[in-house]
């Protein structure tokens, strides 16, 4: 295409693969970050076991596989990122390519990547595992029910207090038999939020 033969130069200047920011200082649109997350990057959830308690907590992160970049131009990839999106990634080592990488270190930077992102789930239903932390969580959640059934499952999720109020509808609600999925949905929280705060509603009042 005569368009790709314009930019190769830009990209790839001396043959060695090169971000072009100045190609990048107009450009807004979350597509943007959309077309590199799916393209080099993955929804990670990292697993800690706690077999005296039996429990299994559940972290996710999300990477960007960019290792061919340097670690000067990542480093200012991240700070672009945070500038036009306000969204947190850092560089992280890697024993491929140039040796860094870029990914969340919190769970709220995740969610913001996430959250950022969650209106493309509909457009793009073969990328669930990517775009979804309910999905990607169902079936890791799924897996370790047959392998460790015993356990209890953890994750950890950005925290938010719930408000007097929120409590007072989650428990009318649950006395009237409402779905955790849809009230998650009415309270805007994530579905695992209200799993475990029924959880600790009920243990405060046993």
């Amino acid at each position: 295409m005569p368009l790709m033969t314009r930019l190769f130069p830009l990209f790839y200047p001396n043959n060695i693969k090169h971000i072009p920011f100045e190609l990048l200082k107009d450009i807004y649109h979350p597509a943007c970050i959309l077309t590199l997350f799916l393209d080099d990057g993955s929804l990670l959830l990292s697993k800690r076991f706690n077999h005296k308690k039996k429990e299994i907590q559940f972290t996710p992160h999300i990477a960007l596989y960019l290792q061919v970049i340097s670690k000067e131009q990542l480093e200012q990839l991240a700070e672009w990122m945070k500038d036009y999106y306000n969204i947190n990634v850092r560089t992280s080592g890697t024993s491929s390519g140039t040796g860094y990488y870029l990914k969340t270190t919190k769970v709220t930077d995740t969610f913001d990547i996430i959250n950022l992102l969650q209106p493309y789930q509909a457009e793009f239903p073969d990328f669930m595992y990517k775009l979804s932390w309910e999905y990607r969580l169902d079936a890791e959640v799924n897996h370790y029910k047959q392998t460790h059934p015993d356990y209890t499952i953890r994750v950890s999720i950005p925290a938010r207090p719930y408000s007097h109020d929120e409590v007072t509808s989650l428990i009318e609600w649950k006395q009237q038999g409402v779905t955790d999925k849809e009230i998650a949905q009415r309270l805007n929280r994530m579905y695992w939020s209200v799993v475990y705060k029924w959880q600790d509603v009920k243990n405060r009042e046993a």
